[in-house]
């Protein structure tokens, strides 16, 4: 892991990023980083382990120092695909390329729930919270999403798909709009934004016994393409 001052002012006044530290303790390729805080920060590897870190005031440069090392016997030698902390940072989803979608308490460092029915065994598939934390969401290698009650692993809507040839890769969930992003894996498919309509069905009636989650998608011209060019 590195540290970079981004901040950092040359000679000729232009900004010019300087690494600070190297941290070497993994001892296999880190695939994700999660930083919370300011102050703290997660990582996890192709090995299955994930380090929890702390920034601290060293001098007049600051240094990332290893908090702890949570090596689990069920993750030995999976790679973790994705870490992401929950809101009320008790909870630090971990999805590993070998079907696992788990949720670790970040105090006690025991699996406390396990999200079960996607597919995720050789791509770089990421999974994610809600915003308000009550939802886990992940794609599929099938090219659909699926969603989960965050508490109790209920599975709420399954392989929902959304016109993807290919791998469903990374969902992300706007923190300020009623808007989730989804993007997939292969030059012919978009990025696809779905958003809330109070009007539209359900995509699953048993999402809308913890939250209204009806999603319809967004008009073609706010739908994002790539190209070539």
């Amino acid at each position: 892991i590195r540290l970079w001052d981004a901040e950092k002012m040359g000679d000729d006044g232009q900004v010019v990023a300087e690494v600070l530290q190297t941290a070497t303790q993994h001892t296999a390729r880190i695939n994700c980083l999660a930083w919370p805080s300011e102050t703290s920060a997660f990582s996890a590897d192709a090995a299955g382990v994930v380090k929890q870190w702390e920034l601290v005031a060293a001098g007049e440069t600051p240094e990332l120092r290893q908090v702890s090392s949570i090596e689990k016997r069920e993750l030995e030698g999976i790679a973790i695909n994705s870490i992401a902390l929950h809101p009320n940072r008790r909870r630090l989803l971990l999805q590993t390329r070998q079907q696992q979608l788990l949720a670790l308490d970040t105090r006690l460092q025991h699996f406390s729930a396990r999200y079960l029915g996607h597919r995720c065994s050789g791509y770089h598939i990421r999974a994610t919270y809600s915003p308000d934390g009550r939802f886990v969401l992940a794609g599929s290698e099938d090219g659909s999403w699926f969603v989960w009650a965050e508490e109790s692993g209920e599975l709420l809507l399954d392989g929902h798909h959304v016109g993807f040839s290919g791998p469903m890769l990374q969902l992300s969930w706007s923190l300020q709009h009623h808007v989730v992003a989804f993007c997939g894996y292969g030059p012919h498919n978009p990025v696809i934004l779905y958003m809330y309509d109070q009007n539209a069905p359900p995509l699953n009636p048993n999402v809308d016994t913890l939250a209204p989650l009806p999603v319809v998608p967004v008009s073609a011209a706010a739908t994002l393409t790539s190209s070539a060019d």
